[in-house]
């Protein structure tokens, strides 16, 4: 199978198979029998006993309008047996925004003075409602708020990961962190083709041959036909354009004098030449932006293309009030990239909206998943409700509340009603899909923690075929008081984790708290499955896996209230293991295990690495301790090894060298007072688990690696024992920068520098004039060749001697309307 070369697995790319294996043998000793799940999480360091809570139910709703609103639980994950149930779900939740808004903003008497017969008090336009005695009759007859039902939802079977084959010398897959689950990214490759994303342009070339040209495809602006700017600007011409600058340059048919800037270039030209030229002075707003493509899915001879469009809303937009309304629209498109050729664009063979703002996507055999948000546009309901309406002139404030009241409530069935008419397209006109509303907040306080916004925004599960010959999305979701942090996806069951919060009866305050919504992917569609909350929130993907029937978490909780418990630190690092359901066990994932406090006082999660029994984690403030969690006994998991080593660790990737296992660290090494030394490559034996060694560490001072943050411009090669990683130095002038990667050599005991691969001189970063876009940090090896794709540039190099092979600038030849930095 071309491309399969061992890269899409649960350890990252390109490990061989010994690595699992050396990781799995080392014997826990276990631990202490974790609490009953109904028991608060009260770790150290804080040394407090916290006593079993009673769960609220409903949010407590203190204003004129009864409403009932379920507190997330378990139970959501029932989903919904008809839309009618959902609408009256919508109803309330509105019903509760506007008593939100009703009760803040009735002790503001401001308004009690306004004067409607006075112009200077007035706000324009006339008043809707007057007061009446029975100004309250709509509130007589409302309806009480339907009993809530209990519905059984589909149960997944999720299967455990598969251990991947050897990898060779020829490394293009993408780092994933699942075996069987493809990430999507801005760069793929089949072994035979690369394909990348520059902006609103897809580049195809022959992997082994660059000589063979490149396919080049323009990303069509769909939605801006009728898109005219307000101060056209024409191109000049292609780039690179050669120093000196000419004396004028033409803008809008009109000469002008150069600038103060451009008279001393001409004077004093540089040593090198500028990449390009600007043909426009200042800043200059187009409402016409060009789409962007934001990732690629690659499955056999389909390349699917996330793209994101901004729509048109220049001087002659008209505004469509919509409830989910996105300012960007995001398209799937799928390519035939059977038989790419050199200097023709592929061939587009359908394409699909994706709802929402995009998040990230997987793709499992030849099925994509896009997660996105969605954010609900609630002003159209509430604009009327705020006392400075001029409805409320003169109005006190119990008059205030009465026809404030009535309003909202005159609104609620023609706001839901819209809702729900949008969802069903969004849904496809069902609404089983969904995860039942309820606030994304928890314990033994009813209190509104959400501001009134039940309906703040939505997660989606958007799901597509991309074989078909048709592409036709099937979207399950949640709505969601909270922010989407972090998506896990594995081969059956996916994981959205949502922060919102929880209330702290010890400290009377709320804290941060993780909801988990678990779908299960196994159908033709996403469906709600699965319900899980856990104190803190996660810091990225790699602190959630599944293994072996479990879900592992691990959290960061942030504790503000000094005033309120006696405590040495104010966070709370643990891990917990989650029980998944299976057939007929209902939807909730009870915690069977958890850690005791993972780090020093005020220490946060920094790297998190979960390999089937054993999790790796590093926390930092000032030192970076490397922590080993033994999960054999997953009701028990006992952290067994720690070392203590100055500067942290933020990706971890495991290999191993002559038979020993090895973690590789990516971060940066810092002062004893805390202050940022440069980047810092460690390699830790984990050999014996309950004593881990930092066997070697090499330090670049001064530079910074975004392979820290974004795993994907991580790659290691086994068999050479080399790392590539990007690296970057920036100075205040044209001096001394540096845009590239740097190559390690990787031994037992040695880490130490290979060469350097420079994507952009230091004049040009810092003076030259580029295409408006950029490129993240990507390397891929074929036949013992590295490709290393940057900025506005790709590049071959040799693997062995580092010596460079080739260079392709994709900037050149495209006609710019605009200069643009370097760094976009």
């Amino acid at each position: 199978d071309v491309g399969d070369d061992g890269d899409g697995d649960n350890t990252g790319a390109d490990e061989p198979d010994d690595v699992i294996d050396s990781l799995e043998n080392v014997d826990g000793t276990g631990g202490q029998p974790p609490p009953e799940v109904s028991e608060a999480v009260d770790p150290p360091p804080l040394d407090t006993e916290v006593p079993p809570v009673v769960q609220a139910k409903f949010l407590r709703s203190s204003g004129p309008l009864e409403s009932r609103v379920r507190i997330a639980s378990p139970d959501i994950a029932n989903g919904y047996s008809s839309c009618d149930d959902l609408k009256d779900d919508i109803v309330e939740a509105l019903k509760f925004y506007a008593n939100s808004i009703i009760m803040s903003e009735q002790s503001n008497d401001w308004y009690e003075k306004c004067d409607p017969k006075n112009s200077n008090y007035w706000w324009g336009g006339e008043p809707e409602y007057a007061l009446a005695a029975e100004s309250t009759s709509a509130l007589d007859s409302a309806a009480a708020p339907p009993a809530l039902e209990s519905i059984s939802a589909p149960q997944a079977e999720v299967s455990g990961k598969v251990d991947s084959p050897e990898s060779t010398e020829s490394s293009y897959g993408t780092n994933n962190q699942v075996d069987g689950v493809d990430e999507a990214d801005i760069v793929k490759s089949d072994g035979k083709h690369v394909y990348a994303a520059y902006g609103d342009l897809l580049f195809v070339w022959n992997a082994t041959d660059s000589s063979a040209g490149m396919s080049v495809t323009k990303i069509p602006q769909d939605s801006y036909e009728n898109c005219t700017r307000d101060n056209p600007i024409k191109p000049w011409k292609p780039f690179p354009v050669p120093e000196p600058l000419p004396e004028e340059v033409v803008f809008e048919n009109v000469r002008r004098r150069k600038t103060h800037m451009e008279h001393h270039r001409h004077l004093h030209p540089p040593r090198h030449s500028r990449q390009a030229l600007s043909i426009a002075p200042g800043w200059h707003y187009n409402p016409c932006t060009k789409p962007r493509i934001l990732s690629l899915l690659l499955h056999g001879k389909r390349l699917t293309t996330i793209v994101s469009e901004n729509r048109y809303r220049g001087l002659d937009y008209t505004y469509e009030a919509k409830i989910i309304d996105d300012y960007s629209t995001v398209y799937a498109r799928v390519y035939d990239v059977s038989d790419p050729q050199d200097a023709k664009p592929l061939t587009l063979l359908s394409e699909t909206v994706i709802k929402g703002s995009y998040n990230s996507a997987r793709s499992i055999n030849s099925k994509g998943f896009v997660f996105s948000t969605s954010y609900i546009n609630t002003w159209p309901f509430s604009e009327g409700i705020y006392r400075s309406h001029p409805d409320y002139c003169g109005m006190n404030s119990s008059q205030y509340v009465t026809v404030a009241a009535e309003k909202a409530l005159n609104k609620t069935d023609d706001f839901a009603h819209q809702l729900l008419d949008e969802l069903q397209l969004q849904l496809e006109g069902t609404c089983e899909d969904l995860f039942q509303i309820a606030a994304l907040q928890s314990g033994d306080n009813g209190d509104d923690n959400i501001g009134g916004q039940v309906l703040e925004n939505m997660v989606l599960i958007s799901s597509f075929d991309m074989a078909a010959d048709e592409v036709e999305t099937h979207t399950s979701g949640a709505f969601s008081s909270g922010y989407l942090s972090s998506v896990y996806a594995s081969q059956d069951f996916a994981a959205a984790m949502n922060v919102g919060s929880n209330y702290n009866a010890l400290t009377n305050s709320w804290d941060q708290s993780t909801f988990i919504l678990g779908f299960d992917l196994s159908g033709e569609l996403p469906m709600p499955f699965a319900f899980a909350e856990v104190p803190g929130s996660p810091l990225n993907q790699y602190s959630s896996d599944y293994y072996d029937g479990n879900f592992r978490i691990v959290t960061t909780q942030t504790q503000w209230s000094w005033d309120s418990v006696d405590s040495e630190s104010r966070t709370t690092n643990i891990l917990y293991v989650l029980g998944v359901p299976g057939d007929q066990e209902g939807a909730e994932m009870p915690v069977i295990g958890k850690t005791t406090h993972l780090g020093k006082p005020n220490e946060s999660v920094f790297a998190v690495r979960l390999i089937q029994d054993k999790a790796y984690v590093v926390t930092f403030e000032r030192t970076d301790p490397f922590y080993i969690i033994d999960l054999s006994n997953a009701t028990k998991p006992e952290m067994i090894g720690e070392l203590q080593i100055p500067g942290f660790s933020s990706y971890l990737h495991p290999i191993n060298i002559s038979g020993v296992p090895l973690m590789l660290g990516i971060g940066e090494d810092v002062s004893e007072d805390g202050r940022r030394i440069g980047v810092k490559v460690s390699m830790f034996d984990v050999s014996n688990s309950s004593n881990p060694v930092e066997n070697a560490t090499f330090v670049d001072k001064g530079a910074y690696s975004a392979a820290g943050s974004d795993f994907y411009g991580f790659r290691y090669l086994p068999s050479s024992q080399k790392l590539i990683i990007p690296k970057s130095k920036y100075t205040t002038s044209s001096e001394g920068n540096f845009d590239g990667f740097v190559v390690y050599d990787i031994d037992l005991g040695d880490i130490s520098e290979a060469y350097e691969i420079e994507h952009a001189s230091s004049r040009a970063i810092w003076s030259g004039c580029w295409y408006d876009a950029s490129m993240p940090a990507r390397s891929l090896v074929f036949d013992g060749k590295i490709t290393t794709v940057l900025s506005h540039s790709v590049i071959g190099t040799d693997l062995t001697t580092g010596e460079k092979e080739w260079n392709v600038s994709l900037a050149e030849g495209v006609n710019k309307t605009q200069c643009h930095p370097y760094f976009m």
